[in-house]
C-alpha cells in the first residue's frame, strides 16, 4: 500500500514502525467538492435539456399526426360533397325555415331589425 510505504519511509528514522494504516474519513479539498458539484449540476442541466427536447419532439409529432388526420377528414368530406348531396342539403335548408340565398359573386347586405 503506497500510503503505508510513504509513512514508513518518513517515520522509520525516528524509530516509529507502521504496522497498519486504516483510513477512517477522507475529506477532499473544497475545490474538488465544488468542481464535483459543478459537474453534477451540468449533467442535470444537460439531462433536463435533453428531456425538454424529447418532449418538444413528441409534441411536434403529435401536431403533425393531428394535422394529417384533419386533412384526411377534410378530403373525405370534400369527396362526399357531390352536386347531388349539396342540392339535397340546400333543399333541406329551405324546408327548415328562413334561408338567405346569396348568388355567387354578389355582395350580400342583411339588415337586422
Amino acid at each position: 500500500m503506497a500510503i503505508r510505504d510513504e509513512l514508513d519511509s518518513r517515520w522509520s528514522k525516528q524509530g516509529v514502525l507502521i504496522d497498519e494504516v486504516a483510513l477512517q474519513q477522507i475529506d477532499p479539498p473544497k475545490s474538488i467538492k465544488e468542481a464535483y458539484a459543478t459537474a453534477q449540476n451540468s449533467q442535470i442541466e444537460v439531462q433536463k435539456a435533453t428531456n425538454d427536447l424529447n418532449a418538444a419532439t413528441v409534441a411536434a409529432k403529435q401536431l403533425v399526426v393531428k394535422a394529417q388526420a384533419q386533412a384526411d377528414a377534410n378530403n373525405i368530406l370534400s369527396a362526399s360533397l357531390s352536386p347531388q348531396v349539396l342540392e339535397s342539403k340546400y333543399l333541406d335548408a329551405l324546408k327548415n325555415g328562413t334561408v338567405y340565398v346569396v348568388p355567387a359573386g354578389s355582395t350580400p347586405f342583411i339588415t337586422a331589425r
